[in-house]
């Protein structure tokens, strides 16, 4: 298979869990007994969700002019080509074909362990697509890809790369071979994995139900016009949202189990974090049919249901995650103080509020009474035979 970050509208970083960085984790959830030990958790498994993981890392130049020059050629695309150093390397080279004196003519090797040392600024990276770019306003440096082949005969499985905190970036002329005079320009940072699932519309030709093929996810979350089953009268549908963050994807160990209803965004995240195990994380649109989900998840091939949470930001709507379900009844919807606060996809609803909790439990009692005075009138119809 073959990736070219160029043919991506857009990469959006993979967050640690729900929060976008792990400094932002951290100030989080400073009621943990050890918030770095907490979102390191978080972390370590946001990391191994999906095979289209690159690391990336971001660049500070420094202020010479050499540095400022190799600054001006990355950002003009001129010369924005970046190659790593690895050390402590583990790999597995696989002969694919020899010639007829049994030399080796085509092979791969697989790379299962190695650390990143050091980067140069190149024309031509050792791995294919591995680039600078501007992310959000500044300088990102695409690394080297895990679970992907982008360069001829060379893969690095999922988890194999570490870093050290802070790592150089060296820069050599176009016209010099390799890595040959090249000088300290600048400095690596806040190394990370990101999730390069493209932003465009997929392009589905029906409302389709989401499936899983070979770790990527690809379906509707949501369409629109689609009523939910859980009420009787009213006809509530998915909102229009602003999508431009990746979206987190859980599976609660208990089931259908969403977010209390009365948690605000950012409490939302956390709940999720804490009480469920992140399985996918996707890029969000939408088309003339509803809401589309492309992503990278942990779970097995097939169909799947998906139940998106949406929480109450700036008296918007905001998509906070999906959550995968067995019982599917887009969407319900809380209504408090005539304006919409929370907004769950799952036929399943659980509140820890008061309000939320007794309408819930009223509306049961309703289907429980309408039940029995059914069963009570066919009763008296059979006696009167």
């Amino acid at each position: 298979m073959s990736l070219s970050i160029g043919s991506y509208r857009r990469v959006v970083l993979m967050p640690v869990g729900p929060f976008k960085d792990f400094a932002e984790c951290v100030a989080a959830n400073q009621d943990k007994d050890d918030p770095e030990a907490y979102c390191a958790s978080i972390e370590k498994q946001a990391s191994s969700i999906s095979a289209m993981a690159w690391i990336i890392a971001d660049l500070t130049y420094d202020s010479d002019e050499t540095a400022r020059e190799a600054e001006r050629l990355a950002r003009e695309g001129k010369l924005a080509g970046v190659s790593v150093d690895l050390a402590d390397m583990v790999a597995e080279i696989e002969i694919l074909a020899t010639d007829e004196d049994g030399f080796p003519i085509d092979w791969v090797e697989t790379i299962t362990q190695a650390e990143i040392i050091g980067a140069t600024q190149v024309g031509m990276p050792a791995f294919a697509d591995a680039h600078i770019d501007e992310v959000d306003g500044r300088l990102v440096a695409f690394l080297a890809p895990e679970g992907l082949d982008t360069s001829d005969r060379r893969i690095i499985t999922s988890g194999a790369l570490t870093w050290r905190e802070e790592v150089p970036l060296f820069f050599t002329d176009e016209n010099v071979s390799g890595h040959e005079g090249a000088v300290h320009v600048g400095n690596l940072t806040n190394f990370r994995r990101a999730l390069t699932a493209s932003f465009e519309d997929p392009g589905l030709p029906t409302l389709t139900k989401p499936i899983i093929e070979d770790g990527k996810l690809v379906g509707h979350g949501a369409g629109w016009g689609t009523c939910h089953t859980a009420f009787r009268n009213a006809c509530v549908t998915a909102p229009h949202s602003d999508y431009s963050d990746q979206v987190p994807i859980y599976q609660h160990p208990a089931g259908d189990h969403h977010a209390p209803l009365n948690l605000n965004r950012e409490e939302a995240r956390s709940w999720y974090a804490q009480h469920c195990e992140q399985v996918g994380l996707g890029s969000v649109g939408e088309d003339d049919l509803g809401i589309w989900v492309v992503g990278g998840t942990t779970l097995d091939d097939g169909e799947v249901f998906l139940s998106g949470d949406w929480r109450s930001v700036d008296g918007e709507l905001e998509l906070v995650s999906f959550l995968v379900v067995e019982n599917p009844g887009f969407p319900t919807a809380m209504v408090a103080n005539e304006s919409q606060t929370a907004l769950l996809a799952a036929g399943i609803v659980t509140s820890t509020d008061p309000l939320v909790s007794r309408i819930i439990h009223l509306e049961a009692q309703v289907s429980e009474l309408t039940i029995r005075d059914r069963a009570a009138q066919m009763l008296a119809d059979l006696e009167n035979v």
